[in-house]
């Protein structure tokens, strides 16, 4: 079967997506992240057990806790900079203690269609580990690891949250 009719048969499925990932600190220009081999975003959201005098053992409801969204970053090592300078701080760094401000981390997926690019922005990133491996044979990093904890994320447009009914 010829490509193009491969590309117009609707019985046939093709998947292809593009994604880029920037940053942007205080007071600085949001940056291309550069090479990333992994981004993984995640929720997590704690319930708490409601138990009543004279239940038993039973729990009468859950009510659920806030939502922790949290990011996890890998990229190749292959630019002048390492993760950390890119998001901001100096070559002096060695510990997370000496880490204060969050940065903003922006993700823009182009989806299977080709056409739709869906934009999220993840707020207020803290950094809460690094690592950053090292070869055997000459101490050359091959990659980079980042997890951070966010503050909230968007579309750019809309803060993702359900409605409070507060002003």
């Amino acid at each position: 079967m010829p490509l193009s009719n491969f590309l117009q048969d609707p019985n046939k499925i093709a998947v292809s997506t593009a994604a880029q990932v920037f940053y942007q600190g205080p007071g600085q220009n949001s940056e291309m992240l550069g090479v990333i081999q992994s981004l993984e975003p995640s929720q997590d959201r704690a319930t708490t057990a409601v138990r009543g005098i004279g239940t038993g053992d039973r729990i009468l409801q859950r009510v659920w806790q806030l939502t922790e969204f949290k990011l996890n970053v890998q990229k190749f090592a292959l630019f002048s900079k390492n993760m950390l300078n890119l998001f901001g701080y100096n070559d002096g760094f060695r510990m997370l203690s000496q880490l204060r401000a969050p940065i903003d981390i922006k993700e823009l997926l182009l989806l299977p269609d080709g056409t739709t690019i869906r934009t999220t922005i993840y707020h207020g990133c803290y950094l809460t580990s690094f690592s950053a491996p090292r070869s055997i044979s000459g101490d050359i990093i091959i990659t980079e690891s980042a997890s951070f904890d966010c503050t909230y994320c968007s579309d750019g447009n809309n803060v993702f949250d359900y409605e409070t009914g507060l002003e």
